[in-house]
């Protein structure tokens, strides 16, 4: 099962999301050997609506993810998410949660 790390721009206060597997990224922080891809689902950088960490998903324009990380290397914004973020809940779990209570979550990968 996966994960969402969450992590906060002191530069334009925006949050983003990032989709890792489970614990992987608190094994990355103590060795960075292991690979990136052993540590996150996908090199896609999201945002979402309203507050909180849960609403609908998208993707930020290119101009504010280069504003909130300083670079427009996506690389470095991850890892950047790895190390300073926080490691939220199961977002599979989440998402059934809200399928049984009528509702959906409209998460991308």
């Amino acid at each position: 099962m996966g994960h969402k790390m969450a992590w906060k721009s002191s530069e334009t206060n925006e949050e983003f999301l990032i989709l890792v597997h489970d614990t992987m990224p608190l094994k990355w922080r103590k060795d960075r050997s292991i690979p990136l891809t052993e540590v996150v689902e996908g090199f896609e950088i999201f945002q979402t609506e309203g507050k909180g960490h849960n609403g609908r998903t998208y993707r930020p324009n290119h101009d504010l993810l280069k504003n909130s990380f300083g670079t427009s290397n996506e690389t470095e914004m991850i890892e950047r998410i790895l190390l300073e973020g926080e490691l939220l809940g199961d977002f599979h779990e989440s998402h059934s949660k809200k399928e049984k209570k009528g509702t959906h979550d409209r998460t991308s990968k």
